[in-house]
């Protein structure tokens, strides 16, 4: 699958709309397969929706651990003891 890349002069919001573009085709042929192997349209359309909150949940949670590692990294190396 091709995907477009992003406009080099765009706005957030202009590269937001293009981004939804270029993954629309994509998206649309894998939901048919899908459904096409017996699964409810329905049923495609909320596992989509779970798998992109969960990536997008996954990233998050990666982002505040390595934030708080940052954290305790910054404690030991300024030299903070930490906790007593």
């Amino acid at each position: 699958m091709e995907i477009v890349p992003p406009p080099q002069q765009s706005t957030l919001e202009e590269r937001h709309l293009c981004c939804q573009a270029a993954l629309e085709s994509g998206l649309q042929n894998l939901s048919s397969a899908a459904v096409k192997a017996g699964w409810e349209e329905e049923e495609v359309l909320v596992a989509l929706v779970s798998l992109a909150d969960n990536m997008m949940l996954s990233r998050l949670a990666d982002e505040t651990l390595l934030s708080l590692l940052r954290e305790i990294h910054r404690g030991r190396t300024g030299g903070s003891s930490g906790p007593a």
